[in-house]
């Protein structure tokens, strides 16, 4: 009977072993993704400081981008205001050679002189008119009025 138990106690203690030993092989490949999951844990640290520092670059960039729209809109803004200045001169200056044409045709009719001469004194006067509607263009454009 003694070897019965001892056969018995056998049994029982290798079935113990075959359930430790699958333990123990479950246990390893469990240390094994656990440590898989350590070097994909540093990886994704390694990534979220990476992507860390590029979005702050990228922040950067793009206030600086703002800033450049914000310039652009405002000189856009400006040059809309000096092209709504340049034509209410120009009609100004319009309304003024039309005055004058008017002027010249009137003088026309009083002395009755020659046209040839009357258009020679408009062209000349023209010609001192067209640069310095130019040049106040300019001036306007550049802002130094």
């Amino acid at each position: 009977m003694a070897n019965d138990d001892i056969r018995e106690r056998l049994a029982v203690l290798e079935q113990k072993e075959d359930n430790n030993n699958g333990r123990i092989k479950n246990h390893a490949i469990r240390i094994e993704k656990l440590e898989g999951n350590s070097d994909v844990l540093v990886r994704l640290a390694t990534l979220m400081e990476v992507q860390t520092e590029m979005d702050a670059k990228q922040n950067k960039q793009l206030e600086k981008f703002g800033e450049t729209l914000d310039n652009v809109n405002s000189n856009l803004s400006m040059l809309n205001l000096s092209h709504e200045q340049l034509k209410t001169d120009m009609d100004s200056i319009g309304s003024k050679v039309k005055h004058i044409e008017k002027s010249q045709a009137e003088e026309a009719e009083k002395t009755k002189v020659d046209m040839k001469v009357i258009w020679t004194e408009v062209v000349k006067k023209l010609f001192y008119l067209i640069p310095s509607i130019v040049l106040a263009a300019v001036l306007i454009w550049l802002g130094l009025k």
